[in-house]
């Protein structure tokens, strides 16, 4: 698969243009559901410096909203810590579409994925994962991430400090000043692949004076002209016709890898020294963050798990220099530690603890019906819905599949 062909990243970058017509209905039904005394509660006790609130009855469609909710709320910077990085998937995307019918800002949203390998197997990390950790990294040191989704396994890991990451980054504007071999050396270095000719993402491409490269989540590449070390233009480029489209007032570089210049064991070089940092102390931003724990029960199983299977790769595959898992990764006690620091909310579908907790908040939901198709069903079901005095909303992602849901409705006497 293509980088540029990523289903994940091309989900990132499109925004449903529906949203337009149906945010203010949208936006007011989705309040009303909101205003549920027990997530007010929840709110009020969060407002007033509870460190440690617990909301329950919640599936995942459910999750998805009240994480929307009170990321909007709170206006503090969040890490959503779920099982696995298919579920940051599938949960980011909820999210992103409830934020944006409250209307904030889903760009600021993104997925953290964990590596896909151990630091001791033979075989590297996934070209993809390692761009998109690097870009994530990067907007987030930056200040432009405000809600972080990520899988357990990549808030384990030791990160370097926040000051190395923005240097992982060029933004690149007219007349600034640049040497072509140091831009050449700096984009090797963070794992851009030198061609003749830039068609995907990751490469680059010089001939005399001319940089061309193609920044992963971007959708066109850019031309670069020199003249000796000033940049005299910097224009978007065709990558199947090569020519120039347009000007751009600056373009911003990003790494394919948050290692930059590594190989081998340093390749996954996790930092087990004062300096190393958690991924919770990336964020700029001043105040504290919230870390919400999607089932908090499961995600101590799968730490344990996690933590049992980086030690029994490192007995059997491990060289003799090679660095051991606390290298790489906090300990359960260093881990539980940094957590309790910080301000934490917990998503649980059937509530665990106990019952008298004043910080313990219930709500109603349920799981979302899936028809695979079954038009019939689906109509039965909206129909009972509304006999019952519901509200249902129907969505689409574009405005065909929008328009051939009205006419299915209208076909069924009632609609």
């Amino acid at each position: 698969m293509r980088r540029a062909d990523h289903p994940a990243r091309q989900g990132a970058r499109q925004t449903p243009e529906i949203l337009t017509m149906i945010l203010p209905t949208v936006r007011e039904r989705l309040e009303g559901v909101l205003r549920r005394p027990a997530l007010e509660q929840a709110l009020d006790a969060l407002r007033g410096g509870a460190p440690d609130v617990s909301v329950s009855g919640l599936h995942d469609v459910a999750k998805a909203l009240v994480a929307a909710h009170f990321f909007q709320e709170l206006r503090r910077p969040a890490f959503l810590i779920v099982e696995n990085t298919a579920r940051a998937e599938a949960l980011t995307e909820g999210i992103r579409f409830f934020v944006t019918a409250l209307g904030g800002n889903a760009a600021c949203i993104e997925v953290l994925p964990a590596f896909d390998v151990f630091p001791w197997e033979e075989k590297p990390p996934h070209p993809d994962i390692l761009e998109r950790r690097a870009a994530a990294l990067c907007r987030l040191v930056g200040g432009q991430l405000s809600l972080v989704v990520t899988p357990l396994a990549a808030s384990l890991w030791r990160y370097r400090s926040a000051g190395e990451y923005p240097t992982l980054s060029r933004t690149l504007a007219q007349d600034d000043e640049v040497g072509l071999e140091e831009m050449v050396g700096h984009l090797e270095a963070v794992g851009y692949a030198r061609t003749e000719m830039v068609e995907l993402p990751g490469q680059f491409a010089v001939r005399g004076g001319i940089l061309d490269v193609f920044s992963p989540e971007t959708l066109r590449p850019v031309r670069i002209e020199m003249l000796g070390d000033t940049v005299e233009s910097v224009r978007e480029f065709d990558p199947r016709t090569q020519r120039s489209i347009a000007p751009v007032v600056r373009t911003i570089l990003l790494p394919l890898t948050e290692f930059a210049g590594k190989t081998g064991d340093g390749l996954l070089g996790g930092e087990e020294s004062s300096e190393a940092m958690s991924l919770f102390e990336l964020s700029p931003i001043s105040q504290q963050p919230i870390v919400i724990l999607d089932e908090p029960q499961t995600l101590e199983e799968v730490a344990g798990k996690h933590r049992a299977e980086a030690n029994e790769c490192y007995e059997k595959r491990a060289l003799e220099d090679a660095s051991a898992p606390a290298h790489f990764f906090w300990r359960e006690e260093e881990w539980t530690e940094r957590v309790a620091a910080l301000t934490r909310v917990r998503f649980e579908e059937l509530g665990v603890g106990p019952r008298d907790s004043e910080r313990r908040f219930e709500v109603m939901s349920r799981p979302c019906t899936r028809f695979h198709g079954d038009v019939v069903a689906c109509i039965g079901e909206v129909k009972s819905q509304l006999s019952a005095g519901g509200a249902v909303f129907l969505t689409a992602a574009s405005t065909g599949e929008r328009e051939r849901l009205a006419g299915i409705c209208r076909e069924y006497e009632g609609f």
